[in-house]
């Protein structure tokens, strides 16, 4: 039970961190052709 519980929060962790990675990215990505279409 104690390997469950443990394998679960690292696959929520892992999860967590590619939905921060996919937000940066993905906001980065709107910055860069914000000043383009206003241009």
């Amino acid at each position: 039970m104690e390997k469950r519980i443990a394998y679960m929060r690292m696959a929520f962790d892992q999860q967590q961190q590619d939905l921060v990675d996919v937000a940066s990215k993905s906001l980065a990505y709107r910055q860069d052709i914000i000043p383009t279409c206003q241009g």
